[in-house]
């Protein structure tokens, strides 16, 4: 399988989700014209504070300066090594009459959930061990605040379904994706 990285730098605090989001979905599907799902994540960039390396990840070339061409071949079977940085709001039910309320889940519960889940992406999760844990709020215009959490696990799965497989490295794991959770990084298969 092929696909395409790029890394940019923006002039944006990482912390700020939902900028980087609306400036990354404006680039890759105004300007870009990309349609298909990519996958991203901000990090701080080293020795430029209130700046953002921006890792983009994509199945179709961007023509981006400094963009690289990748391969990687998978088999069912295969045991793969990455750390990717999930969401860590969960749902829960406060009481049998009411609807479902989102909130911070613990490391437990966000590994769990990625185990019940990871068969969707075409994994089974061996092992999974929490590296960091940072709690952060998504400012939307209006005055509208997302209580949001961001877990980085190493995780050590079997390729169960190898265009899933596949279709996650593109698109990331689990939830909430479009604000930058769920990018898969240091792959490797063992």
């Amino acid at each position: 399988m092929r696909y395409f990285e790029n890394t940019l730098r923006l002039r944006i605090d990482p912390k700020e989700k939902y900028k980087a989001h609306q400036l990354i979905d404006t680039l890759m599907q105004e300007r870009l014209q990309i349609k298909l799902p990519y996958s991203w994540r901000s990090v701080p960039y080293p020795g430029a504070e209130h700046y953002s390396a921006v890792q983009i990840r994509s199945s179709v070339a961007t023509g981006l300066p400094g963009e690289k061409e990748l391969s990687i071949s998978f088999k069912s079977g295969d045991i793969v090594q990455f750390t990717c940085n999930l969401c860590s709001v969960i749902r829960v039910r406060v009481n049998e009459d009411k609807k479902q309320h989102e909130r911070i889940g613990s490391s437990e519960q966000v590994v769990a959930k990625l185990k019940k889940h990871a068969a969707r992406f075409g994994l089974e999760v061996l092992s999974c061990v929490e590296e960091s844990d940072e709690p952060f709020n998504i400012k939307k215009p209006k005055n509208a605040v997302i209580l949001l959490g961001q877990r980085e696990l190493s995780v050590v799965a079997r390729i169960l379904d190898v265009s899933l497989a596949e279709k996650t490295l593109i698109e990331g794991i689990g939830n909430k994706r479009i604000f930058g959770f769920g990018y898969i990084w240091g792959l490797e298969v063992l």
